[in-house]
C-alpha cells in the first residue's frame, strides 16, 4: 500500500507559543501581526501623512497594507516583535508631522504574537483609490447631500424648539 503525503511545497517554520522558549536574544526571530484604524485629519489628500507612515512601516522592515485618507488610516501589517511594537507606539504617541496632520484616536485590534513564517504578506503597499473622477465625485456629493439633510433636520428641530419654548412662555395656543 502506497501512503499519500500531502506537503506543501513551501517549508512552515512553526513558532514556540511557550514564552520561557523566548529570552531578549532571541525575542527578535517572534513574528506578530496587527491590524489598526486611526481617526485624524490629513489634509492635502494625506500625502504626507501617507509617506511619513509608509516609510516609518519601510524603515521596520514590516509588510502587510495601509489605506490612508484624509479622515482615517486603516492597516495590516506583519513583521517581527520589536518593530510591530515600535509601529505601535509610533501610531499610539501621535508622532505625524504637523504637515502629515493630527491623530485623534488609534484602535489596533487582531494583535497577534508568534506566527509561523513565511508571513502572509510579501511586501509593504499603500491601497490607493483608483476609482474613476465620476464615481468619486458622485461619491462626495452623496455625502455632502447626506451631511446638509441632516443639518437641515437639526436646524429645523432647533427652530421648532424655539417656537414651543415661545409658546409656553407666553402662554399662547396656536389653534
Amino acid at each position: 500500500m502506497a501512503t499519500l503525503s500531502l506537503r506543501s511545497p513551501t517549508t512552515l517554520h512553526s513558532a514556540s507559543r511557550l514564552s520561557e522558549d523566548y529570552n531578549e536574544d532571541n525575542f527578535h526571530e517572534l513574528q506578530s501581526k496587527f491590524q489598526f484604524e486611526v481617526k485624524g485629519f490629513f489634509p492635502e489628500k494625506a500625502y504626507q501623512a501617507e509617506k511619513e507612515v509608509f516609510d516609518t512601516a519601510l524603515n521596520l522592515h514590516l509588510v502587510g497594507w495601509l489605506k490612508i485618507r484624509t479622515t482615517f488610516m486603516l492597516g495590516h501589517l506583519q513583521g517581527d516583535t520589536y518593530a510591530m511594537s515600535y509601529f505601535k507606539k509610533y501610531l499610539e504617541e501621535k508622532h505625524l508631522s504637523p504637515e502629515a496632520g493630527t491623530i485623534e484616536w488609534v484602535h489596533v485590534f487582531d494583535y497577534n504574537t508568534g506566527l509561523s513564517t513565511p508571513l502572509h504578506y510579501k511586501h509593504l503597499f499603500c491601497v490607493k483609490d483608483w476609482r474613476k473622477y465620476r464615481t468619486r465625485k458622485a461619491h462626495i456629493m452623496s455625502m455632502f447631500e447626506k451631511w446638509q439633510i441632516r443639518r437641515l433636520q437639526q436646524s429645523s428641530l432647533k427652530r421648532y424648539e424655539e417656537e414651543l419654548k415661545v409658546v409656553e412662555e407666553q402662554k399662547v395656543r396656536n389653534f
